[in-house]
């Protein structure tokens, strides 16, 4: 009798873990699906949170402005693309004033066509269009639909894709203020020799500031260093060791009042690297040349090499020297016409050793009887014969201006823009420098209230309608003269 008594409660046990069995599987299975609810609405959230994050991103990233022409009901609208992906234009609505009747046109894909337009645009990072549109009335606000999801496509199916829409409102453009200020300095030393310049002493001959006689004319001056006699010299040194630098520039201006092959401008570097070496880089009525001594005890320095290029020198004319040292490759001498830009010779001499750097450097003058006028010397880490503005927009116009003579200046392209300056590597902050930027909409200028030295790198900010600030950095490694 026991047996089938713990039979039938066997049997009751197995119905009653099959029943647990059931609800475990039951409770998971609702676990899993809320689980799952929870991942969705998760994924849900945080693409929603990302959504928003684009959505802000690109509104910071797009700017842009509008103009109407009230004679031909024309609006231009400019848009740029500052964002990192790619951005498509979907729409685009205005609010206008038809003769005192406020209307709503909205433009999209299916009626772009008939204002002579098509949607979608797609612009690319750093990319930039320009719209023209007719409307029926002055524009009082113009928005913008974007599509933002990242994803560079040159047109949208009908209803897919559209991950976020944003208005842009765009301000009309009027006139724009213009700000500047020093991002990077890469100058060691400048100076526009108004005075006589700190750090340097006259180790040989006589060396002043002649009033009135520098590249600009009456305000500038310039050094000063009158040689009387067939062997009359003069040397002018700066009291400064370049050994911490492996590269540099050295640049200034320089004018002959006589000119012969016999009479002789230049400068001297020195290196005590090993053995003690010299580099002369001359220039004379015929000849730009790069010359190399070293010095041996016992004999003195004695003649290693040179490098003569033809040139033709005229009294009274202002040249620009520049000369870059690479401690591991040569030494390079540029000469060019500060008037005309035009290059007058070029030459280059392998160093003798190579890690050889510079302990000091000076300016040098002999051979016969003349005066020798230098104006401006810049000694810099970056090549001041190059300017390169970054973070330009197309089509701008960027002058860089002493009083109302233009120094250089270039249409700039998206990105980056490539000027060279031919006139002046150091423009001093006495009233006469100028920044000027122009644009489709309009122009303006600044007197820079900071010194403008080659090689450095400014930021330049325009403001346009009040509303859009344009934030560029501006490169300036700056004039060749």
């Amino acid at each position: 009798m026991a047996r089938p008594h713990r039979s039938r409660r066997g049997l009751s046990g197995i119905w009653s873990g099959v029943l647990v069995i059931l609800i475990l599987l039951l409770t998971s299975s609702f676990i899993f699906i809320a689980l799952n609810y929870i991942e969705q609405a998760t994924t849900t959230a945080l693409n929603t949170v990302k959504r928003a994050g684009e959505s802000c991103s690109i509104t910071r990233s797009v700017t842009g402005y509008w103009k109407y022409d009230p004679v031909s009901g024309n609006i231009t609208i400019n848009i740029t693309n500052f964002y990192l992906e790619s951005i498509t234009i979907v729409s685009i609505s205005f609010i206008v004033n038809n003769t005192g009747n406020i209307q709503h046109v909205i433009i999209d894909r299916y009626n772009s066509s008939s204002y002579g337009i098509k949607l979608p645009i797609s612009i690319p990072p750093g990319g930039k269009i320009n719209l023209t549109i007719t409307l029926p009335g002055k524009p009082i606000i113009t928005s913008i639909g974007i599509w933002g999801s990242g994803l560079a496509t040159l047109a949208i199916p009908p209803g897919s894709g559209l991950t976020t829409t944003q208005s842009v409102i765009l301000p009309e453009a009027t006139s724009f203020n213009i700000s500047l200020k020093l991002v990077n300095n890469n100058s060691i030393f400048y100076t526009d020799m108004d005075t006589l310049p700190t750090g340097w002493q006259a180790s040989l001959g006589t060396w002043t500031i002649s009033q009135n006689s520098g590249y600009w004319g009456a305000g500038d001056n310039a050094l000063l260093t009158s040689l009387r006699g067939r062997n009359a010299a003069a040397e002018y040194d700066w009291l400064y060791d370049l050994s911490g630098y492996n590269k540099f520039y050295f640049y200034t201006k320089l004018k002959f009042s006589r000119v012969n092959p016999n009479y002789y401008a230049g400068i001297y570097l020195y290196t005590n690297y090993f053995v003690p070496q010299l580099y002369f880089i001359t220039v004379s009525g015929d000849t730009l040349n790069v010359e190399l001594y070293i010095y041996i005890p016992f004999f003195g320095w004695i003649f290693v090499s040179d490098s003569p290029a033809p040139i033709t020198v005229t009294a009274n004319t202002w040249y620009s020297l520049e000369i870059k040292y690479d401690a591991y490759t040569d030494v390079v001498a540029q000469l060019y016409d500060s008037i005309s830009g035009s290059l007058v010779g070029e030459t280059s001499l392998p160093v003798f050793i190579l890690g050889s750097t510079i302990n000091q450097l000076g300016l040098l003058a002999w051979g016969g009887t003349f005066d020798l006028y230098f104006d401006e010397i810049l000694v810099s880490t970056r090549d001041v014969y190059n300017v390169t503005f970054q973070g330009t927009l197309n089509g701008w116009t960027l002058t860089i201006a002493k009083g109302s003579t233009a120094i250089g200046g270039s249409t700039t392209q998206g990105g980056t823009t490539n000027i060279t300056v031919i006139k002046d590597a150091v423009t001093a902050v006495d009233g006469y420098s100028n920044i000027c930027v122009s644009t489709s909409t309009g122009s303006a200028c600044i007197a820079s209230n900071i010194q403008i030295l080659g090689g450095n790198i400014y930021e330049i900010t325009l403001v346009s309608g009040g509303n859009v600030t344009l934030r560029n950095i501006v490169s300036v490694s700056s004039s060749s003269r």
